[in-house]
C-alpha cells in the first residue's frame, strides 16, 4: 500500500503535467516543459528528471522486496505477483539504462488500483470487489494506459511499444477476471439500498417483505453498476479506435522532401506497416476481450439476477414432451414431479389425466408463467385461451386479468409479478425473456442474411426453403461455426456448463444444428421453431394443449396441478408416491456434488417402480452420479434436436450399490471429493520444476 501511495502520488503530478501539455503548450508546470520529449534518448543520452529515475528505484527494490517477503510469509497471495514484480523489474532496468524513466512516472498513476484495493484490506473489507475500484481500474489501466502510449507513440522505440501494448492486454485481461469476480456493492451502498427498500428508519415495520425489497434494490444498484460498464466498454472501444485511426494517419505521412527519399522512404514505410498491424491487432484482441468480458459476466448472472429481479427467462419451453409421453406411457395413475419452466411440458403431461403433478422452480416468473395458464384455463374459454397463450393477445389479457383471472391465481408471488408485468403481452410474449432476446438475435441473423422472408414462408407451407440460395448457405456456415455458438448461445438462456458439454463433441454438435436447419425444424407440427420465425402460433402448427380437441380434458384436470416455489429437492418432500421425475436439462446445469444432493433428497419420495427422465447436451452420461443410476439412452429424435441425447431411469434398479445409514442414498461416496491436500511451492521450488522440465526436454 505505501508503495502503490508513493508510486501515484508522484505519478499523479507527472500525468497532469503530460495531460495539461497536451491541451496547452504554453503553460510550463515543471522543467522540462514537456517530458515527452525525453521518452526517447538521443545521441549520448538524454536528460532525466531525479525524481523519476529514484522513483524507478524505489519500485525496484518493492518489487524484490515483496517477492522475497511473499516467499516466505504469504506464498498464496503472490502467485501473481512473481509475474509481476518479474516483468516490471526487467522494463525498469531498461528504462533505468536507456534514461527512460519519465515514461514509468507518467504511468505512475496507474498504481491507484492497487493503493485503493490495499486501503480496502487495511479497513478489513479487501475480499470482495468493488465497483469504484473497478472503474479506476479500467479509467487508468486501460483508458489512461492507451492514451498515454498512442500520444508517446513517435517517441517510443519498438520494443517499448509493444511492452506497452502487452501491458494493456494484460491490464484487459485482469479487467475481465475482476468483471468474472463480480463486481459487488460497497457496504455503505448495502446499507442505503436496505433503507431504500424499507422505506428509510420509520417506514414498513418486520422483516416479512423487506428481504424480497433490499434483494431488488441491490439487484437495481448491480444492473446500473453493470450499464455503466458497458457505457465504459463502449466509450473505451471508441477512444481505442479514434487513436488508432489517428497512428496510422501519422505513420502513413510521406517522408519530408529534403531528405534522403530511399532509405529514408523505406524506413518511413517499414514503420508505418509497423505500426498499423500492432495497431490493428491491439485494438481488435482489447475490444474483442472486452465484449467477451460483458458477455462472460452476462453469462454467469442471467439466471440469479433474474431469480432477484423476477424476470423470465424461457416464454416456451424447449423440451419435446411427445417423447417423455412416448416412452414413460404416462396414464392415469401416475404422479408426475418436474421443472415449471414455461408450462407447456405440464400442460401437455396434464393431457394424459395423471393423479398428480407438482411443477418446482426456482423462478417465481417461471412459477408465475405457468399459473396463469392454469387460471385461463379455467376462467377461459377456448378462443380467448389461444389468442392469449398463441398469438400474445394483450386485449384478451386486460379484458379478463384483474376480474377473472387474477382471483384464480395460486401463489402470490403471481399475482405481484402480473400486476406489473401485463405488458409482455403487447410486446409479444413470444420475444420475453432470455430465451427471447435469443429469438432475436435468431431473426436479426435471418434478416442479415437476407433468409428471414423465405423461413417464415417455408414454417407456414411446412417446406424448406432452398438450400441453394445464398441467404441460406451463409447462414448455414454461420451456424457450422463453433466459436460463434460460445459467444451467443449463452445470450439465449444457454448455461456455460451445457456449452462445456457441446465443446467435448463439436463436429457431433455442428452436424445435428445443420441437420435440424435443414429437414427437422421444417416438420408442420414442430411448434417451437415456428414460435420464434413467425412470432405466434397458429391452429395447424401448435402445442397440444392449445388443440381444442383436448381443451376440455385440460380444463377438468387443471386442478390436479401444484406450484412449488424452490428446487426439486424440496419439492419432492410434497408427495411419496412419485413415479415419474421429468428432470428436463437441469442435470446439465449442476455439478456432480449439486446432482448427489438432488437425488438424495428425491429418490426416496419415488414409488418403488419410479423412473426419471432427462435430457443433456452431452452425448453420454456426463456424470459419475448419473451413471449409478443404470441409465438407458432413449433412441427417440425429438422435435427440437439441441440434445444430444435422452436417458431414462428406474429410481430404485435392483443392481444399486447398497447404501449407507447415514447417507440414504449412497451417492456421495461416488464423488471424487480427494484428500483436500493442496501443494503450496515456494519461487525456488517452481524454479526447480521449470529447470527439470527444461533438463528433459533438451534430452
Amino acid at each position: 500500500t505505501f508503495a502503490a501511495l508513493v508510486v501515484t502520488v508522484v505519478g499523479s503530478y507527472y500525468a497532469f503535467g503530460a495531460w495539461w501539455q497536451g491541451v496547452s503548450s504554453a503553460v510550463e508546470l515543471y522543467r522540462p516543459s514537456d517530458p515527452m520529449q525525453w521518452l526517447r534518448p538521443s545521441g549520448g543520452g538524454a536528460p532525466e528528471e531525479p525524481v523519476s529515475r529514484h522513483l524507478c528505484l524505489f519500485f525496484l527494490a518493492y518489487c524484490g522486496v515483496d517477492s522475497v517477503l511473499g516467499a516466505l510469509h504469504y506464498p498464496e497471495q503472490i502467485d501473481v505477483g512473481y509475474y509481476h514484480h518479474a516483468l516490471y523489474s526487467v522494463l525498469l532496468c531498461y528504462l533505468l539504462h536507456t534514461r527512460q524513466t519519465l515514461l514509468f512516472a507518467i504511468c505512475g498513476v496507474e498504481e491507484l488500483p492497487t493503493l485503493l484495493v490495499g486501503g480496502n484490506h487495511l479497513l478489513g473489507d479487501g475480499g470482495n470487489p468493488r465497483f469504484g475500484v473497478g472503474v479506476v481500474f479500467f479509467l487508468t489501466r486501460v483508458s489512461y494506459h492507451c492514451w498515454i502510449t498512442a500520444r508517446a507513440l513517435d517517441r517510443l522505440d519498438p520494443l517499448l511499444y509493444w511492452v506497452s501494448s502487452v501491458l494493456l492486454i494484460t491490464h484487459v485481461g485482469w479487467f475481465q477476471s475482476y468483471l468474472a469476480k463480480g463486481s459487488l456493492p460497497s457496504k455503505r451502498q448495502s446499507r442505503a439500498a436496505a433503507r431504500v427498500a424499507t422505506g428509510g428508519s420509520t417506514g414498513m415495520q418486520g422483516g416479512a417483505s423487506a428481504g424480497p425489497l433490499h434483494e431488488r434494490a441491490l439487484w437495481s444498484m448491480a444492473t446500473r453498476h453493470l450499464l455503466v460498464f458497458v457505457a465504459m466498454l463502449v466509450g473505451q472501444a471508441l477512444l481505442h479506435s479514434t487513436l488508432t485511426a489517428r497512428v496510422l494517419r501519422a505513420a502513413m505521412q510521406p517522408p519530408a522532401a529534403d531528405g534522403e527519399r530511399g532509405g529514408e522512404w523505406c524506413r518511413a514505410a517499414a514503420w508505418a506497416a509497423y505500426v498499423c498491424v500492432g495497431n490493428l491487432l491491439v485494438v481488435a484482441y482489447t475490444v474483442r476481450r472486452l465484449a467477451r468480458a460483458l458477455r462472460d459476466v452476462y453469462t454467469a448472472n442471467f439466471i440469479s439476477d433474474s431469480l432477484v429481479a423476477r424476470r423470465i427467462i424461457y416464454n416456451i419451453s424447449w423440451e419435446d414432451p411427445a417423447v417423455e409421453v412416448a416412452e414413460l406411457r404416462l396414464g392415469q395413475r401416475d404422479v408426475i414431479l418436474t421443472i415449471a419452466s414455461a408450462g407447456c411440458n405440464v400442460l401437455d403431461y396434464l393431457i394424459e389425466k395423471p393423479a398428480g403433478i407438482v411443477a418446482a422452480d426456482l423462478n417465481e416468473a417461471q412459477l408465475a408463467l405457468l399459473d396463469l395458464k392454469l387460471a385461463s384455463l379455467a376462467a377461459l374459454d377456448h378462443a380467448a385461451f389461444f389468442a392469449l397463450w398463441a398469438r400474445s393477445d394483450a386485449a384478451v389479457f386486460e379484458a379478463s386479468y384483474a376480474a377473472r383471472l387474477r382471483p384464480l391465481l395460486q401463489l402470490d408471488s403471481s399475482r405481484a409479478f402480473w400486476d406489473t408485468n401485463g405488458e409482455l403481452f403487447a410486446s409479444n410474449l413470444f420475444f420475453a425473456g432470455s430465451a427471447g432476446f435469443g429469438a432475436r438475435l435468431l431473426r436479426l441473423a435471418l434478416r442479415g442474411c437476407g433468409a428471414l422472408d423465405a423461413v417464415v414462408r417455408g414454417m407456414r407451407r411446412g417446406q424448406a426453403p432452398d438450400p441453394r440460395g445464398w441467404g441460406m448457405r451463409i447462414f448455414t456456415l454461420c451456424l457450422s461455426q463453433m466459436w460463434l455458438w460460445r459467444l451467443l448461445a449463452p445470450l439465449g438462456g444457454v448455461p456455460t456448463s451445457q456449452i462445456d458439454l457441446l465443446r467435448r463433441t463439436p463436429s457431433v454438435w455442428i452436424s445435428r444444428v445443420c441437420e435440424v436447419f435443414c429437414s427437422r425444424m421444417w416438420r408442420a407440427d414442430n411448434y417451437f421453431y415456428y414460435a420464434y420465425a413467425v412470432g405466434r402460433w397458429d391452429p395447424h402448427c401448435c402445442p397440444r394443449y392449445l388443440r381444442p380437441e383436448h381443451y376440455e380434458a385440460l380444463r377438468s384436470s387443471a386442478h390436479r396441478v401444484a406450484l412449488h416455489h424452490g428446487p426439486l429437492a424440496s419439492a419432492a418432500a410434497s408427495r411419496d408416491d412419485f413415479t415419474v421425475a421429468s428432470l428436463l436439462d437441469s442435470m446439465d446445469w449442476m455439478g456432480d456434488e449439486q446432482i448427489a444432493e438432488q437425488l438424495a433428497a428425491l429418490l426416496p419420495h419415488m414409488a418403488p417402480a419410479g423412473r426419471l427422465f432427462w435430457r443433456s447436451f452431452g452425448v453420454a452420461v456426463h456424470s459419475p452420479v448419473l451413471a449409478q443410476l443404470r441409465p438407458t439412452l432413449v433412441p427417440e429424435q425429438d422435435r427440437v434436436g439441441w440434445y444430444l441425447s435422452q436417458w431414462v431411469a428406474r429410481a430404485h434398479p435392483p443392481d444399486a450399490p447398497v447404501a449407507d445409514p447415514a447417507e440414504p442414498s449412497g451417492f456421495r461416496r461416488f464423488l471424487c471429493v480427494g484428500s483436500g491436500y493442496a501443494p503450496s511451492n515456494t519461487l525456488v521450488d517452481d524454479a526447480a520444476v521449470c529447470l527439470q522440465l527444461a533438463r528433459h526436454a533438451l534430452r
